[in-house]
């Protein structure tokens, strides 16, 4: 509030006037602007404040207390937006300027922006709009996207008033639905008839889950999903169905022009989807990934121009996510250890940690003569243990293949009592080897055998 009042003492050079009575402006216009040619919109005056969504004409005293009001409508207005980057607090005389955190007026730097803007509120008091209404009249109930809003539609007439802010409308007669109407745009005076809603739900039964209005909340176990898709990323997924409701099947053409627009935390622009062959007349499938930093997810649905609706999907922080099944690689440690052309056992100290999936070897690695099977060289060994989903796979299904050895007699791993086993020859030119095994289609796991760090032991003489 500090930071509202120092900037409304700033804006404040205005003629005080005494109290002011105000009254909704049926049928006005949402966009106002400066440009006085413009005939369609309302104008902005020198002297005008805008806060957020609200407009203070030039001889209203601007109160901390109004100034409060303005900001918690603004807020109000944008609290499912997750591109809203909070209030904005401007000043037109003969052109714009904008208050930043520490009070400093600057002119706005691209006011263009500015030419037309979204204004609800004049004053602090809200526009409205009017709808003609034909239907039953009897007991009538209105019910909003906004359900602080529902007792602010009125009915007299034939008309049905509407605060500027709602986007869309339900008309009740006994308590039975009339008529919905939805805003072609939110700048925008004109409503839809009986536009094209849908309702959220849960696919994955296996999950406990909440249903609640235009969202879900999962809660319980969720497995980790390997997509076997270049475009879909592996990760821990639940399926959700937004369901048209409509007594009519859409054309193909028609489902085509719908939109679905998922966001997170890590992508606050979102992934477009359209309604998608795979997907039955009525309802699409969407499969949501979460994961320890996105707990949450929205999707936009925009059903036509001008009638879009929002549900989120989210889970609980007692939701268990289960691990990617990544194998552990760790050093053999059957190796380092060697015998000369005599049986002497020779053994050579080799120091390895493990970070991740890679394996560091230091200090000195051992020469190893050539045997039946193998090249002499320097030899270090690895291990590689599969995660228990994989432990019962045939051995044959599971792909491996090496890169950075020295010859390809030496890039064989081998596989005993379930576990791969690799030495492979380390040189001054060859430090860095590779080892990719493909669990299954879609899971590639790469892991690393580092010995850069290391001194190779030179031939026993």
């Amino acid at each position: 509030m500090n930071r509202l009042n120092k900037i409304l003492l700033s804006v404040l050079v205005v003629v005080a006037c005494g109290f002011m009575t105000f009254v909704g402006t049926v049928d006005a216009s949402i966009k106002e602007t400066v440009d006085v040619n413009n005939t369609l919109y309302d104008h902005i005056e020198n002297g005008t404040k805008i806060i957020g969504i609200t407009k203070f004409n030039p001889n209203t005293i601007l109160t901390a207390k109004r100034a409060s009001q303005a900001t918690m409508n603004d807020v109000a207005y944008n609290l499912n937006n997750p591109n809203y980057d909070g209030v904005h607090i401007y000043y037109y005389y003969y052109g714009w300027y904008e208050f930043d955190e520490n009070n400093n007026s600057t002119p706005v730097s691209n006011p263009s922006v500015l030419n037309e803007l979204n204004i609800f509120y004049v004053d602090n008091v809200e526009k409205k709009l009017s709808i003609n209404y034909s239907g039953a009249t009897n007991n009538l109930s209105f019910k909003t996207d906004k359900a602080n809003k529902n007792r602010e539609v009125s009915y007299a007439n034939g008309v049905i008033t509407v605060p500027a802010t709602v986007k869309n409308l339900t008309v009740l007669s006994n308590n039975t639905p009339q008529i919905t109407y939805a805003k072609v745009d939110e700048s925008d005076m004109t409503f839809l008839e009986n536009p094209t809603t849908g309702k959220l739900i849960a696919i994955d039964n296996s999950l406990n889950y909440l249903p609640m209005d235009s969202s879900i909340m999962f809660d319980g176990h969720i497995p980790f999903k390997i997509t076997d898709n270049d475009i879909v990323p592996n990760g821990n997924y639940v399926s959700v169905g937004i369901v048209r409701n409509s007594n009519d099947t859409p054309e193909e053409s028609d489902r085509e022009k719908i939109t679905f627009i998922v966001q997170d935390a890590a992508n606050l622009e979102g992934t477009v989807y359209n309604w998608g062959v795979d997907n039955d007349d009525i309802m699409r499938q969407l499969d949501i990934m979460f994961s320890e930093n996105i707990r949450e997810a929205t999707i936009t649905v925009i059903w036509e121009k001008g009638n879009s609706e929002t549900f989120k999907v989210s889970i609980t922080n007692g939701t268990e996510l289960e691990e990617i099944p990544e194998g552990k690689m760790i050093w053999d440690s059957r190796t380092g250890i060697a015998t000369d052309e005599e049986g002497n056992e020779l053994n050579f100290p080799v120091d390895s940690s493990t970070v991740k999936n890679t394996v560091i070897f230091s200090g000195v690695i051992g020469y190893v003569e050539s045997g039946a099977n193998s090249i002499a060289g320097n030899r270090v060994g690895v291990e590689i243990t599969p995660n228990d989903k994989y432990k019962n796979t045939d051995t044959s299904k599971i792909g491996i293949t090496v890169e950075g050895t020295t010859s390809e007699e030496d890039a064989v791993p081998t596989w005993d009592n379930g576990v791969i086993h690799f030495t492979p020859v380390i040189t001054d030119t060859n430090r860095v080897i590779t080892i990719k095994v493909t669990w299954e289609q879609g899971f590639t796991q790469v892991f690393t055998i580092d010995a850069t760090q290391a001194f190779l032991q030179g031939p026993t003489v």
